[in-house]
């Protein structure tokens, strides 16, 4: 009989409910702090009520990572229960989740932790991909050195609007957010071998600066045509279907696969941000 495999990551990967439950992948909570006050991110806090405290406090929110005790007690629940342990961790270079979870891993034998080098739906990508493996019937360590191969194929990155998050977050100068809001520019930020970059701004209101990022994102890359993750925060719901269709359109996916960004992401990139993710055969 087939050992069975547990497939886990952090909120911060932006996995939405419907496909934690397609998938079959277990998210642990990262935890969120607006003036005060401490939620779970996507247990007893959503986006919308997180930009609503954020401006009744006047602050932006703040995360925090999950400690080693909160992951030891996840592995050993699942250990105990008969599974393997897959954990697809945030980046090393961006959160302490790899570093604690790889901590929190020691003595157990049947817990691998892998270090996504993303963030958002980048290491969605990878747990969705671990799920397939697991359904192949792949063994836990053969899955986990699988996606860490994998991972330096995904590309990651996202388009910004509300630069006010960034600069009270200190990641912009005051220089910098009125040039963006002068000439409508929309600065973009990479993931490059697990670290965070700046990259082109684009210019132009509504979705024209969001639909000019994925045309050239998609052009100088060479995408896998089976799925594209999309996340987004704050758009409607007539804006998010626009942009799968044009996704779609450019990329010649199979799939758009759509998520709303959780409190984490929300707290770095504020309202309006948007990003694509796909492998990249490139």
């Amino acid at each position: 009989m087939a050992k069975k495999i547990a497939i886990t990551t952090e909120s911060a990967a932006d996995l939405s409910k419907e496909y934690q439950k397609k998938f079959d992948i277990r998210v642990i909570p990262m935890t969120v702090l607006i003036g005060d006050e401490e939620f779970k991110d996507g247990v007893d806090i959503t986006p919308t009520e997180l930009f609503e405290k954020s401006e009744l406090y006047s602050s932006v929110p703040k995360t925090a990572g999950i400690s080693p005790h909160e992951y030891k007690l996840v592995f050993e629940t699942l250990t105990e229960k008969g599974f393997d342990v897959v954990h697809v961790a945030l980046g090393g270079k961006i959160s302490s989740c790899f570093q604690n979870a790889l901590f929190a891993s020691n003595g157990f034998e049947n817990v691998f932790v892998v270090d996504s080098q993303n963030l958002s739906a980048g290491t969605a990508l990878l747990a969705i991909e671990g799920a397939r493996l697991r359904e192949n019937g792949e063994k836990a360590e053969d899955i986990a050195k699988k996606l860490e191969t994998l991972r330096r194929k995904v590309n990651t990155s996202f388009i910004l609007e509300d630069t006010e998050f960034l600069l009270k977050g200190g990641r912009c100068t005051k220089g910098e957010k009125l040039a963006a809001d002068i000439f409508s520019l929309k600065p973009t930020i990479n993931i490059d071998g697990g670290s965070l970059s700046v990259g082109k701004k684009f210019r132009g209101r509504d979705l024209t600066a969001q639909k000019k990022y994925i045309e050239e994102k998609l052009s100088s890359s060479e995408p896998k045509k089976k799925n594209c993750l999309l996340n987004y925060t704050a758009f409607s719901k007539e804006e998010v279907e626009e942009l799968v269709s044009f996704t779609k359109e450019k990329g010649g996916f199979e799939n758009v696969i759509v998520n709303e960004a959780g409190c984490c992401i929300s707290s770095h990139c504020g309202k309006n941000c948007m990003g694509i993710i796909f492998e990249d055969e490139k």
